[in-house]
Order: C-alpha cells, then sequence, then structure tokens
C-alpha cells in the first residue's frame, strides 16, 4: 500500500513537472509572438510619424477679404485741362484694373496627424495674387490746386478695397507648424508599448 502510494506520488510530482515545463513553452511562444507583434506595430507608428513629418503638406486655403488696392486715374479722364481746375471732382466710373497684389496674413487650418486625429494648426501666408477685375468706383476726390499746377499731375490716385475670392495653393513643411508635441506624444505611446515587451524604446529624429 505504501508503495504504491510512493508510486502515484512520484508520478504525479513528474505530471506537474511536465505541466510545469509545457505551461512555460507556452508562455515563453506566446510572449515571443506578442512582443514580435508589438515590435512590428509600434515600428509601423514610428514610420508613419517620421513619413509625416518628413514630408511637405500640400493645401488649398481659400481667401476671402478685401485687399486695398491703389488705382491711377489719368487726369485727362476725369478734368477738362481748358476749364478752371475744380476744388474737388467727382468719379462715377467702372476702372479695369490687372495688378498684382501681395496678401500676408496667418490662417487657421484642420490637418490630420498620424493616429492623433485633426488638430487646427496656424499656416503664415505670404504670396502675390493676380488680380483682375472691373472695380466701380463712385467718390469725389479733393483736388490740392497748387500741387496739381507745380507738378503738372497726369494721374490722380485713388485708394479702393477691392474684394477677392480664391484658393491658394500652399506647400508648408510640418517643421514650421509648432505640432512637435502632438507627435512627440504618440510616439512616446509606442515606447510605452515597447517597455511592456521587454523591447529597447527607439529615438526618432527629423
Amino acid at each position: 500500500m505504501i508503495k504504491n502510494l510512493k508510486i502515484t506520488r512520484r508520478i504525479t510530482s513528474q505530471v506537474l513537472a511536465i505541466i510545469s515545463i509545457l505551461l512555460g513553452i507556452a508562455f515563453s511562444v506566446s510572449f515571443l509572438y506578442a512582443r514580435s507583434r508589438v515590435k512590428v506595430l509600434t515600428d509601423k507608428i514610428d514610420d508613419s510619424l517620421i513619413e509625416f513629418m518628413e514630408k511637405d503638406i500640400e493645401l488649398e486655403i481659400n481667401i476671402e477679404e478685401e485687399i486695398p488696392v491703389e488705382l491711377e486715374i489719368p487726369v485727362e479722364d476725369i478734368i477738362d485741362m481748358n476749364a478752371v481746375i475744380p476744388d474737388s471732382v467727382k468719379i462715377n466710373d467702372i476702372i479695369p484694373i490687372n495688378t498684382t497684389v501681395n496678401i500676408s496674413k496667418t490662417v487657421s487650418q484642420n490637418i490630420n496627424i498620424p493616429l492623433t486625429g485633426t488638430v487646427t494648426v496656424s499656416i503664415p501666408i505670404n504670396t502675390d495674387v493676380p488680380v483682375k477685375a472691373n472695380v466701380p468706383i463712385n467718390e469725389e476726390i479733393s483736388i490740392d490746386k497748387e500741387q496739381f499746377i507745380s507738378s503738372s499731375l497726369e494721374t490722380i490716385k485713388v485708394n479702393q478695397d477691392i474684394p477677392v475670392d480664391l484658393t491658394v495653393p500652399v506647400e508648408i513643411s510640418p517643421s514650421e507648424l509648432n505640432i512637435n508635441d502632438e507627435i512627440m506624444a504618440v510616439h512616446e505611446m509606442a515606447n510605452i508599448l515597447r517597455a511592456s515587451v521587454l523591447l529597447e524604446p527607439r529615438v526618432l529624429e527629423f
């Protein structure tokens, strides 16, 4: 009876040892598989961040505003040079313009950052925009007679606000958008995943 009990205990301990080994092997295999999957996933995250930061963002910015333009109107078109020079002259006409004006401003724009989503950034715009339009002018211009006679003016300058509604293509580097904090936050999350399976952290450079 005692002998049979010893044999049973020996068999039980052997079975437990085998089960323990099998569990260890299963855990090791599972861990190595999980480690491999985490490496692939986190490397993919970081690679997408690097690609995003190294490639210029192409945007189309809509500009809808009034731009001040200085028009020069020939004197002979609005004043009878053979008559007495008036103190003022009424201009009621349509003036064709074909010029280029500079637009310098900062606009807010939504962009998509990998694994972060949509963020609003400030984008500086400094570009020359062609303006071609027929501008209606209806105003009274004061005339400085002394200056008019002494300088032999050939044109009179009129300041006018021209409505502009156009789309401006913009290419800008992500490094100019001040979004490094958002990028590095995603990268740190990837490194935390690496640490959970004993992988070395990765350092991003861009």
